[in-house]
C-alpha cells in the first residue's frame, strides 16, 4: 500500500529520498514544499500536509542535530510511509 504522497505526488518521492539523512537539505526541501514562495498556489490536500509533517517529525527524531522547522504544527496521526525509509 502506498502513502498518499507516493500515490498522488510520486515526483516528490525521489526528492525526499535524496535529502533524507541530510538535515539542512531536508529542512530546505520541506520548507519549500510547505510554504508558497511562488504565489498563487492552491496548497496541499490535508492528507499530503499530514504526511509531509509526519516525515519532517520523523526525520527530526532520527536526525536531531538538524531539528525541525520552528513553529510547525505536529500531527498525532501516523501515516503509512510506504517505501520512504532510511537509506
Amino acid at each position: 500500500m502506498q502513502s498518499y504522497v507516493e500515490e498522488h505526488f510520486p515526483h516528490l518521492v525521489p526528492q525526499l529520498v535524496a535529502v533524507w539523512g541530510r538535515p539542512e537539505a531536508f529542512k530546505a526541501l520541506v520548507s519549500g514544499l510547505l510554504f508558497d514562495t511562488r504565489g498563487g498556489r492552491a496548497g496541499w490536500p490535508p492528507e499530503a500536509w499530514e504526511e509531509i509533517a509526519f516525515l519532517e517529525a520523523l526525520h527530526a527524531a532520527i536526525h536531531p542535530e538538524g531539528g525541525a522547522h520552528p513553529g510547525r504544527r505536529r500531527t498525532g496521526r501516523l501515516c503509512e510511509v510506504g517505501q520512504l525509509g532510511t537509506r
